[in-house]
């Protein structure tokens, strides 16, 4: 196993196992196993397209094609953010899990405590929606389950409690569905960019 240390701060547009349209900033980098594992600390800044995303902690293993960030992240894109506690996902399986996630556009905010990525769907569990972005709304759901398909920019939240701040009773409401290609949170810019093994 060799490594190597990186001090300072460094603005790297292209490294080994990461592509040319990923830029990484980062006070500390380190390279291990042969350089096939990338780990950045403290004011790690990565920008990829219209998305900026700041965290302590950000961790690359291209032999297993997955990206980990075992400490708070903030993810900025266009009228869109996100922020989670921990985030992992591989692009091998095309899956990966989330923790105290939150994500806000100009009509929807959502936050779960625990999420599963999937291929096709993301998993949340025990989960807030909102039409709005205002920190106080007015109404506002919370469910067991919310299923979201990003491509198509539809959820599906199940087993639901609907709160109003105008009326001192929840309603249940066992399925609620919402959305359409517009109003995708992903829009045409995915949070996760195509990374693959990189053996250059």
């Amino acid at each position: 196993t060799s490594s190597s240390m990186l001090s300072g701060s460094w603005a790297i547009p292209c490294i080994a196992q990461l592509p040319d349209s990923i830029e990484l900033e980062a006070n500390s980098i380190e390279y291990s196993n042969k350089k096939t594992l990338l780990v950045a600390r403290d004011n790690v800044q990565l920008t990829y397209q219209n998305l900026a995303v700041s965290t302590n902690a950000f961790i690359f293993d291209s032999i297993k094609s997955e990206v980990s960030f075992p400490e708070p992240l903030d993810i900025a894109g266009s009228k869109k953010t996100l922020s989670a506690k921990t985030l992992t996902y591989n692009f091998q399986v095309y899956s990966g899990n989330a923790t105290c996630l939150d994500m806000r556009s100009p009509k929807l905010s959502i936050s779960a405590n625990e999420v599963a990525i999937k291929s096709d769907k993301i998993i949340m569990k025990d989960s807030f929606i909102s039409m709005c972005s205002h920190n106080d709304p007015p109404f506002y759901l919370t469910a067991e389950t919310v299923e979201m398909y990003p491509l198509i920019g539809v959820l599906v939240a199940k087993k639901n409690k609907l709160y109003n701040k105008y009326i001192p009773v929840t309603i249940p409401i066992p399925y609620y569905i919402y959305g359409s290609k517009s109003h995708a949170l992903l829009g045409k810019s995915s949070f996760f960019p195509e990374l693959g093994s990189n053996t250059t």
